[in-house]
């Protein structure tokens, strides 16, 4: 994988503003850890981004819920703005010829809805992601600020080894779940882990 090159990150509008831009926060971590990283207010800039800069990590803080105009089907919530599933394409997961890329995608329950083949998870995957981690249950946003920030420095530190993006994700939950984080057992990374980093 080339997961640290470049990042992209959006977040849904009830997300706060000091657990995304203040110190400590998720995009101030990923400038000091990937190459580039940078945020966007809307699923249009998304797009745009992902076309521009072929992105290598994908940090998704959305908002998940069903779609007003078409009930049953999910959507994802970034800036104030619905990305529905059937609107999800490839233009939103991988840039001109880049290699696939990681997809962090930390809303509530984005692995979970009451369509069971209706999933981001499987979209992203579909469209080319080289794997995603998704949630499987309701969660607030400043309890993924304490895993986005310890799976990327362990994701840096592995940086260059033998070791696989599973190694790293697998004790990142474990380190994080013996300090009495439970909302790590909500976590669970989709496609092929084995990638090395």
């Amino acid at each position: 994988l080339d997961a640290l090159r470049s990042a992209l990150v959006g977040a849904s509008a009830k997300f706060r503003a000091q657990d995304l831009v203040e110190p400590g926060g998720v995009v101030p971590t990923l400038q000091k850890v990937v190459g580039t990283a940078r945020k966007v207010a809307s699923w249009k800039e998304w797009e745009d981004a992902v076309a521009a800069e072929s992105p290598s990590l994908l940090v998704l803080l959305p908002h998940s819920q069903e779609d007003p105009a078409h009930p049953g089907i999910s959507g994802l919530e970034i800036g104030g703005a619905l990305l529905s599933y059937p609107e999800l394409e490839a233009s939103y997961v991988i840039g001109p010829q880049a290699k696939p890329p990681v997809v962090l995608l930390l809303g509530c329950s984005t692995q979970l809805t009451d369509v069971p083949f209706l999933n981001f998870v499987e979209a992203f995957k579909r469209e080319r992601a080289a794997l995603v981690i998704g949630t499987l249950a309701i969660i607030r946003g400043r309890r993924t600020v304490a895993f986005v920030n310890a799976l990327l420095e362990a994701l840096k530190a592995a940086a260059g080894t033998d070791r696989s993006f599973g190694d790293v994700f697998l004790e990142t939950k474990r380190r994080l779940l013996a300090a009495g984080d439970g909302f790590v057992l909500s976590l669970t990374a989709y496609g092929d882990v084995s990638w090395r980093i």
